[in-house]
């Protein structure tokens, strides 16, 4: 129970509770005078009510006359403040005196913590070494291809993604080239992004057409991802302070404003419906089958498919692996071969060799491949043969996380691209689309 202060001396400082002592059985008067001094609360006692008075009335003159005591919440701040405080051994009035001295000087134009960010950035971007982005997009350029003695182009990834990092950041290289790595800032990306100029890709090379244009939706986004690569790449050189953000990765991210009906809508266009995909597989070429089911049974990215050797499949053992040097994501991806999968590719297996007609790109396998793809009479769907798997295993096995695993991309990523629900009569129907046993081979594109 709150015990009643006996006499409160200049209201709610000093307070006097009358608080007998026992002592061998025997009572004895005692009071106790309570009060606040910097922050603290103190006690001390009286044998008589009268000293107890005369040492509050001392006490109460040391205060000033509009002193008041903390209450409990305020008792657990101050503690709280001096805990936290003690391993920097600065004492709350000094905190307190900085801090305010710290909001004065920024005046609303931002928090002390995000000050002090900005000056430790300063100061490690004056010692890092310096490099301009010209020269910095030379050294990230020869992680992705390198010349040969011959001068003929060895890439280090697919021609794909060397095609993007060239189209997304040549500009920016060209434009920004005689510019510190350290010195850009989001500012600057954005109205970049905001004011993208054209280029014209002649072969390997590209001009500036002189028009502008402002990017948006998943361009804008595709861009921001190439230009954090670009950025980080930049820090793991040590050419941009570690332990904080790039500039690259505050550029706006581009939303999509589509309605869910309005995707909902859009996503059976992603895929191929059962009946499609058994007309393009009776009409294929030989030489394809293994390109469109590879990528129609298991996900496997276009690619990808073009750096596979039939050593990577493992008909035997029902696996195959798609090493860490032919993965897009550089990390080493086993996928099963699911029955349907293996009726497919047995009788095209070898003991090596690649697995399609091998071109020194990509592009160039796709372009041979859509020269028979357009014979077939059945609508072409961008990226459909990974985007069905996706939405068929999906629906089949209900488990984000190990399709995302099986496609090498991301749960998020999946959900967000790939994956388009199909009922589970679709999925039946999918899963019996076998070999026709009586169609007869198919070469040379003569569908």
């Amino acid at each position: 129970m709150k015990r009643k202060a006996v006499e409160k001396v200049s209201p709610k400082a000093v307070a006097i509770y009358e608080e007998p002592v026992v002592s061998k059985g025997k009572t004895y008067s005692s009071y106790r005078i309570s009060y606040y001094h910097e922050g603290k609360r103190c006690r001390e006692r009286a044998a008589t009510l009268k000293e107890a008075k005369k040492r509050a009335d001392e006490l109460a003159k040391q205060m000033p006359t509009d002193t008041k005591p903390f209450t409990s919440t305020q008792i657990r701040t101050i503690h709280s403040a001096a805990e936290t405080l003690a391993p920097l051994n600065i004492p709350l009035s000094e905190a307190a005196r900085r801090l305010s001295e710290a909001e004065r000087i920024l005046n609303g134009k931002g928090t002390v913590q995000e000050a002090a960010r900005m000056l430790v950035e300063n100061f490690e971007k004056k010692e890092l070494p310096k490099i301009t982005v010209g020269e910095l997009y030379e050294e990230y350029m020869k992680e992705l291809v390198t010349v040969e003695p011959n001068g003929k182009k060895r890439f280090l990834c697919s021609f794909r993604y060397w095609q993007d990092n060239t189209g997304r950041l040549g500009a920016f290289a060209e434009i920004f080239k005689n510019r510190q790595i350290a010195s850009i800032t989001t500012r600057e990306l954005e109205g970049y992004f905001n004011e993208f100029p054209e280029r014209k890709t002649r072969g390997l090379n590209a001009e500036f057409t002189g028009k502008k244009k402002k990017l948006t939706g998943r361009t804008r986004n595709n861009y921001k991802g190439i230009f954090c690569t670009f950025f980080e790449f930049a820090k793991d050189r040590g050419y941009l302070p570690r332990g904080v953000d790039t500039e690259a990765q505050h550029i706006r991210k581009a939303h999509d404003n589509k309605t869910e009906k309005e995707r909902a809508d859009e996503m059976p266009d992603l895929i191929y419906k059962p009946e499609e995909m058994r007309e393009i597989l009776d009409s294929m070429t030989d030489e394809f089958i293994p390109f469109v089911v590879l990528g129609a049974f298991a996900g496997i990215r276009v690619a990808e498919i073009h750096r596979l050797d039939w050593r990577d499949v493992n008909m035997k053992e029902g696996q195959i692996i798609v090493d860490m040097h032919k993965a897009k994501t550089g990390a080493k991806r086993p996928i099963d071969i699911s029955p349907q999968l293996a009726a497919w590719l047995k009788p095209h297996a070898k003991k090596n060799g690649w697995v399609c007609p091998h071109f020194a790109r990509d592009s160039s396998l796709l372009r041979a491949f859509g020269r028979v793809r357009n014979q077939i009479p059945v609508r072409k769907v961008h990226n459909g043969y990974r985007h069905s798997y996706a939405s068929y295993r999906m629906a089949e096995v209900g488990d984000l996380a190990k399709v995302s695993w099986e496609m090498g991309n991301s749960p998020q990523k999946l959900k967000s691209n790939y994956v388009s629900l199909p009922s589970k009569t679709e999925v039946a129907e999918w899963k019996r689309i076998l070999p026709n046993k009586k169609k007869k081979p198919v070469k040379n594109g003569a569908v």
